[in-house]
Parts: C-alpha cells; sequence; structure tokens
C-alpha cells in the first residue's frame, strides 16, 4: 500500500471507498435494475438485504473439529467441485474417475441450486448447501463446506477446489503422484491487479478478543480460488471461522480471502497455479475453448506446473493425444 502522511489519510479512505463502489458494487446493481426491471434504489436496497444475509450466515457458522489423518493409509485427494452444474465434459470425467483405485480419491460437490449435476449427483458426496451467489463470500462458505465434509474421510491428505468447466492435464495415475507428493498447499498469488496496488483491505478492525486484523505485508494480496490445500491447511481454515471478521457487505473476497489469511498468520505455501487459463488483455477473460483445445495449450498448462485447465465448454473436442495420455491406466503422462 503506498505510504501516506497526515491529511492525505482521508482522501485515500475516500478513494478507496470510490474504487470499492465503482468497480465492486455498480455492475451489481445494474445485474439487479435489469433482471427485476426494478429502479435502482430498489435494487440496492435487495442487494444490501441479499449481502446482509451472506454475513449473518458468516457470523451463525457453526463450530467444526477435523479428525486426524490416517497416516499410515493410502493417500487420498478430494475433488471438490463446487457447482450448480454438470462437468462440462461429463464423459471425460467418468471414465478418468473409473480407472483410479476407488481409495485413492473423493468426489464432493457444493450444489446450493438443487438443480440437475448430472453424474456428479450419483459419484459425488453432497454437502450441507449454504448460499452462494457471484462475488458474495458464499463462494468461501461453501469452500469451507466442502473442505468440512472432505476432511471426515481420515484418509483424504489432499484438498483441490474444482468447477464444472474444467479437465485434467494427466492421467490419474500421475496426477495423484504429483498432487500427493505436495507437501505446501498451492495458492497462486495475482499480479498486476488494483485491489493490490491500492491495498484494498476486505477485513474489520481489531475486535480487542480474537481478531486483530489483518495487518501483515501480503494482507492485500489476491489468488486464484482454485487452489489446493494440505490437510493441515485445510483443517485450519475449516476450523477457524475468519468470516465473521470481513467488513459488512464485502463483495469479492474468494480471491483474497486465504493467500491474505496464510500471509497474516505466517502460514507457508506454494506459490504455484493449481488450475492454467489463458488470460488475453483487452478481451473476455479467461478463454472459454469453445471448439477444440489444441495440443499445444495442453502442453502449456504442463509446461507452467498446473494439474488442471479451465474453462472448456461441452461442445469442445478433446484430441486423440489427450485423451491417450489422460485416460491411460498408470503411467507418468505428462513426461513428453
Amino acid at each position: 500500500m503506498p505510504v501516506l502522511a497526515g491529511s492525505c489519510f482521508g482522501y485515500y479512505d475516500h478513494f478507496l471507498a470510490w474504487f470499492e463502489y465503482h468497480f465492486k458494487v455498480i455492475d451489481r446493481i445494474r445485474g439487479k435494475v435489469k433482471q427485476h426491471d426494478c429502479s435502482w434504489d430498489e435494487a440496492l436496497t435487495g442487494l444490501h438485504a441479499e449481502w446482509d444475509e451472506h454475513d449473518r450466515l458468516n457470523r451463525e457458522l457453526e463450530s467444526f473439529k477435523a479428525p486426524p489423518v490416517n497416516a499410515s493409509g493410502t493417500k487420498s485427494i478430494a475433488f471438490m467441485f463446487l457447482t450448480v452444474a454438470p462437468w462440462n465434459q461429463e464423459d471425460l470425467w467418468v471414465e478418468w474417475f473409473s480407472k483410479a483405485p476407488a481409495e485413492e480419491y473423493d468426489i464432493l460437490v457444493h450444489n446450493d441450486k438443487g438443480g440437475d449435476i448430472g453424474k456428479l449427483a450419483t459419484l459425488a458426496r453432497a454437502v450441507k448447501a449454504t448460499k452462494t451467489g457471484w462475488a458474495t463470500s458464499g463462494l468461501v462458505r461453501a469452500t469451507i463446506h466442502l473442505l468440512r465434509e472432505a476432511l471426515m474421510r481420515p484418509s483424504n491428505t489432499h484438498f483441490v477446489l474444482l468447477s464444472n468447466a474444467d479437465i485434467p492435464l494427466y492421467s490419474f495415475a500421475d496426477l495423484h503422484k504429483r498432487i500427493t507428493s505436495s507437501s505446501l498447499s498451492r495458492f497462486t498469488q495475482m499480479t498486476l491487479n488494483w485491489d493490490n496496488s491500492l491495498g484494498r483491505n476486505i477485513w474489520q478492525g481489531p475486535d480487542g478478543k480474537d481478531w486483530h486484523g489483518c495487518t501483515r505485508a501480503g494482507c492485500s494480496n489476491k489468488a486464484d480460488q482454485w487452489a489446493m490445500w494440505n490437510r493441515d491447511d485445510a483443517a485450519w481454515f475449516a476450523e477457524n471461522n475468519f468470516l465473521q471478521y470481513l467488513k459488512p457487505r464485502t463483495l469479492f473476497v474468494d480471491e483474497p480471502y486465504c493467500i491474505q489469511l496464510m500471509y497474516q498468520y505466517g502460514r507457508r505455501f506454494e506459490n504455484k497455479g493449481v488450475m492454467y487459463t489463458q488470460w488475453k488483455f483487452a478481451a473476455d477473460s479467461p478463454t472459454t475453448f469453445t471448439e477444440s483445445v489444441p495440443d499445444e495449450v495442453i502442453e502449456e498448462g504442463r509446461s507452467a506446473d498446473c494439474w488442471f485447465l479451465r474453462k472448456v465448454s461441452p461442445d469442445a473436442i478433446l484430441t486423440a493425444k489427450y485423451k491417450t495420455d489422460v485416460l491411460a491406466l498408470s503411467g507418468p503422462s505428462g513426461q513428453h
């Protein structure tokens, strides 16, 4: 955050409030006005009520204690899908998991809308749903619900958050080896973003008892929400309700939440990607692969040491080379 002195702080706080409103709130109001054909004030009042409900749910999050890991057993990966729709590439995922040892994976899904999620409904364990909504803190709360349910299986040592628009970059055997050999959680720290440059703060100040604020360097950083937690970090986030310390009605907290708390409490993590995405300047991003996923994109993702690729549409064609690699029964599919 820039160093400002004296009366400059008042102006700087005013500018941050302007930034928060114009870049985080206005589009939500416009969307509600268009969707419900209501006035600007009516839309804002309705949104405030929704955001207040999220704040209440954050405060009322039930306490939780994670059981210990089964250190002597097989390491299992929890694949946690945050989605209200079926896998875009459903046939691929079903075959991919069918080739995996059952004791090495756990599939979970959070679907608060209750609609059709395809074969996820039978293959995944459904977690207790909580209210979500784009840009709301409910996305973090849903992630915590997923972590809590996944932690109940003592064999789960690593926890990956995914969406329905992703595909794996490796065969299950290769991916299992890569993920379970990681001792640290993975959070991809974002660069060149306004939130970090301006020192955006999503946290309330000290409460005099349990919370002393987010004050350390790194407390304005953001990271990709699609992350991987080791069991220690998964339990720490699941057992500690930091959601209650978010500023009231604050939006877009899914990207800063985990990485800022890791910095605040000095918890080590790997600054590497779980999810490979293609971002393009002055264009809709990340890229959605609607027609096909070229082999060179798969290689780019592997070269970046990522494990999954998004966004892949239902109609996108996957090459024969890709299918041979990722649907292999065993072996180092990523070595080319």
